[in-house]
């Protein structure tokens, strides 16, 4: 078993583990954000150079960009590279799918939430944490020992009678 000092430096490092792996996917969420932000932006301008009155008529020679995101290659200042994804004049752009960034904004959103349950496991998990003490009271174990409690108290009351 281990000494309270050696469970304490245990649970902190689990809880590290799962913070990075937290931070890690919060970067990456708001790198999906601003690309989304981007995205959507970039398709309003793709779907409005069309528009007529009251709206005023855009350049069709008006230069259009969109940067996508590398976060595997990034500076020695640790910024992440933003590559040309679409780089031409308006009239020659076309909309891009946003469902793909959407996709992938809800899963990394999943795996934050799991990553911060994981994160904090160590202390709501351990006992005296809020979710062990559920458990204790709410679990599968608890009603079976409540039932057989019940059912043992109520044999050795009709045994007394």
């Amino acid at each position: 078993m281990l000494n309270e000092e050696a469970e304490k430096r245990v649970k902190f490092e689990y809880y590290n583990a799962g913070m990075r792996a937290y931070e890690n996917l919060m970067s990456e969420l708001n790198l999906l954000q601003q690309l989304n932000s981007d995205l959507n932006w970039f398709n309003f301008e793709c779907r409005c150079q069309h528009w007529s009155a009251p709206w005023p008529e855009c350049d069709p020679n008006f230069t259009l960009r969109l940067l996508g995101v590398d976060d595997t290659n990034t500076n020695s200042l640790g910024y992440i590279a933003r590559p040309v994804y679409y780089s031409g004049p308006l009239h020659k752009a076309t909309p891009v799918p946003s469902a793909i960034v959407r996709n992938e904004i809800e899963r990394v959103a999943e795996e934050l939430l799991e990553a911060w349950n994981l994160a904090m496991a160590p202390y709501d998990w351990a006992p005296g944490g809020y979710l062990y003490e559920n458990l204790m009271r709410e679990g599968s174990s608890a009603r079976t020992y409540e039932e057989w409690r019940s059912s043992n108290k109520m044999a050795s009351t009709d045994a007394g009678d």
